[in-house]
């Protein structure tokens, strides 16, 4: 079990200090769904490409050390994790979340039951023990309905493709493990594991994700 979060802002939101603060509520507030390790990325909204921070601790000493300092408030979108371990040790910061390869950063709750096979499927090296790292390569070699199709166990993910537009987010479910997406009043698009995961921003519309709907979303504000 893992804990799953994030905002995105579309054109014409900015991220505010309150915002933030909200953020880091979020963050903490996931530790209920694991307190092993914890990591955010951000995409910039300049374009540029997303960037990843990660460690062995729970999201609240990060909070503590104000790690998401890093990321500024000129950002398109932001994602969230907090980690549960069952496959990888955590002292491999590898193995934590966002896993992060050829341009895909992506965050995930849920336990895969044929994440060898997808290696071997498409012939590739396993670089780390973490089964996340099987929706990263399914993403990049077989597409969404491949990984659909494919993947057995459970799975909620988050996860930006730079290859296609750091400014888009994606989020997907199988239905075995809870997200939830909401808008805030401010406009902002945020998500999580659970709607009290999200009690620290003001969400006026909020609904559960349908499992293997991909939705996108993008600067426009829609979410598709």
């Amino acid at each position: 079990m893992c804990g799953i979060g994030g905002i995105y802002l579309p054109d014409g939101v900015v991220m505010t200090p309150s915002l933030v603060s909200a953020l880091e509520a979020t963050w903490t507030a996931l530790e209920d769904r694991g307190r092993h390790a914890s990591g955010f990325s951000w995409s910039p909204i300049d374009g540029d490409a997303t960037h990843a921070w990660k460690a062995a601790l729970p999201a609240s000493e990060a909070v503590d050390c104000k790690v998401f300092n890093r990321a500024g408030l000129s950002v398109r979108s932001m994602l969230l994790h907090t980690r549960y371990t069952t496959q990888g040790s955590t002292r491999n910061n590898g193995n934590n979340h966002p896993v992060v390869r050829e341009g895909i950063t992506l965050t995930h709750n849920g336990v895969l039951r044929n994440d060898f096979e997808v290696f071997s499927h498409f012939g590739l090296e396993r670089l780390h023990e973490v089964d996340t790292e099987a929706l990263n390569a399914a993403l990049r070699h077989g597409g969404v309905e491949w990984l659909c199709d494919t993947l057995e166990g459970s799975f909620s993910v988050a996860w930006v493709d730079d290859t296609v537009s750091s400014q888009q987010v994606n989020l997907l479910t199988n239905g075995r493990n809870p997200l939830v997406i909401g808008r805030t009043s401010e406009g902002c698009i945020v998500w999580a594991s659970g709607l009290h995961h999200l009690d620290s921003f003001d969400v006026v519309e909020s609904f559960h994700a349908l499992p293997f709907k991909h939705y996108t979303l993008n600067p426009s504000g829609i979410i598709s």
